[in-house]
């Protein structure tokens, strides 16, 4: 919805975030979104800013490779998260259709 859409995790965008939601309301927990690529591609890195003045609802969120197969790979589980950007090296050498995002329990994300 508005600057919440799950789409809103992947426009660089700092005005806009994800917030998991239903159509029973925003969710605490449960959230994920992902991005698709065209054909599949090895994620040598991730960038990721958190919300902007809750860099803590980014804690415990995994990125994750998804396989054209549906099979899921973690690359990065966020510790502690700081404001601004943060770039992670990634070594998985396994080709993703999907970068996937999965909140962490409670975080609304």
């Amino acid at each position: 919805s508005g600057a919440t859409h799950s789409a809103k995790a992947w426009d660089d965008d700092l005005n806009t975030h994800f917030s998991y939601r239903t159509s029973a309301g925003f969710r605490s927990s449960g959230g994920w979104t992902r991005a698709e690529f065209s054909c599949p591609a090895i994620v040598s890195r991730i960038r990721y800013h958190p919300y902007a003045g809750y860099p803590d609802r980014a804690n415990g969120g995994q990125f994750k490779c998804v396989r054209s197969s549906g099979a899921e790979e973690t690359l990065h589980t966020i510790g502690t998260a700081s404001s601004g950007w943060t770039t992670v090296a990634i070594s998985s050498s396994t080709p993703c259709q999907y970068l996937k995002y999965e909140g962490a329990a409670g975080t609304y994300s």
